[in-house]
């Protein structure tokens, strides 16, 4: 059985109780797969709440207790054909995504950035890009994002497909919608 919290930081949720995703790079974030049209994302992610915005749409999960969580947990981002692009991850409410035994989600983000670096560094990548929020690794479709919960920040990780690697990590020409750069 899951219990809500909110504990000293604002977790919503025991790291335990968290639904557990792995990334593969460039394919697909736990079940949700890039290139998928919207109907095929809310089949993926079952019964949920969601609110299109723009080119994006956010998804909430249904609490225990039967009452929608007043947050959103995954943030779907849209190109312009309509397909998924990119997948935000709340680092509140949103399930634990690992790629390759790296803890993506609501970590402390100098752990997590200095663990992507050497996981990065053990796949040959040697040079190192920054988003306004953290690590932008583009040879692997990852920008670390930060999510302010009370007084501490936490990562929240937003996976992009290979067409939108290059430039993700940019906020003011990148192809990621301004929704998303406003959250955390």
């Amino acid at each position: 059985m899951s219990t809500l919290r909110d504990g000293p930081w604002g977790i919503a949720m025991e790291e335990t109780d968290r639904v557990r995703w792995d990334f593969v790079p460039f394919v697909r974030v736990g079940p949700l797969r890039f290139g998928m049209d919207h109907e095929q994302v809310v089949a993926a992610i079952g019964p949920a709440g969601s609110q299109r915005i723009g080119r994006c749409a956010d998804f909430w999960q249904v609490a225990p207790q039967g009452d929608l969580w007043p947050e959103t947990q995954v943030t779907a981002h849209y190109g312009d054909a309509g397909r998924v692009c990119g997948v935000a991850i709340s680092a509140r409410r949103g399930p634990q995504v690992t790629w390759e035994g790296v803890d993506l989600v609501g970590g402390v983000p100098s752990v997590v950035e200095e663990r992507l670096r050497v996981h990065a560094t053990s796949h040959g990548v040697v040079d190192f890009r920054y988003s306004p929020d953290g690590l932008a690794l583009e040879e692997f479709g990852v920008v670390m994002r930060v999510e302010r919960t009370g007084d501490v920040l936490l990562t929240r990780p937003v996976f992009v497909a290979r067409e939108w690697a290059a430039t993700a990590g940019d906020p003011s020409s990148g192809p990621l919608s301004t929704h998303e750069w406003r959250m955390g």
